[in-house]
């Protein structure tokens, strides 16, 4: 990864007897030995849960209920003439499925992120639990906020709309949370 970017980075891939867990060359590089056993720690909370199965089955799923959706508006007359076009085939009516897939899109897409972020600290909670170090985990969102050019606090309707993850200062907030939770015991 280094050869194309300088920023840090860990993921899943696959699913089944084909799932990896992928970590930049740069994280390695650049994060303490605990950082990266927090980060592969999020990763495993994601392995365990299944998340990239589940994405894959939810979105498939989005998508049939979009294009289900899309093959009913398209075939509802009053719109179609609105759209000055006679049939589904007509090609008049690709303005119209322009604005319908760009409306869906915005619609959807909070949603999506809403999801992934509770997904994404699912994971975070998974990674504090199976290191029990919260020092390293705020370390870690430091140094990928740090080098990833990362907005700590990004304007809340931003962070609401766009923001797929928790911001940095969430998931350290979320980690000091964990940290005085077990200190109390």
């Amino acid at each position: 990864a280094s050869r194309r970017t300088a920023a840090l980075n860990a993921y899943v891939s696959g699913f089944g007897s084909t799932r990896r867990i992928v970590l930049y060359d740069t994280t390695l590089e650049q994060l303490s030995a605990e950082e990266v056993e927090s980060i592969v720690a999020h990763e495993l909370g994601h392995v365990v849960h299944r998340d990239v199965l589940t994405g894959t089955l939810v979105g498939a799923l989005g998508a049939a209920a979009a294009v289900a959706l899309s093959g009913w508006l398209l075939s509802w007359t009053p719109l179609l003439r609105r759209a000055g076009a006679r049939s589904p085939a007509d090609p008049a009516v690709v303005p119209l499925v322009l604005l319908l897939l760009s409306v869906g899109g915005l619609l959807s897409t909070p949603v999506q992120n809403l999801v992934s972020r509770q997904v994404e600290t699912r994971a975070d909670l998974r990674a504090l639990d199976l290191t029990g170090d919260a020092g390293a985990f705020i370390g870690m969102q430091r140094a990928l906020a740090a080098t990833n050019l990362s907005d700590p606090e990004p304007p809340a309707a931003w962070q609401w709309f766009f923001g797929s993850h928790p911001t940095g200062a969430q998931r350290i907030a979320f980690a000091e949370d964990w940290q005085r939770l077990e200190d109390a015991g």
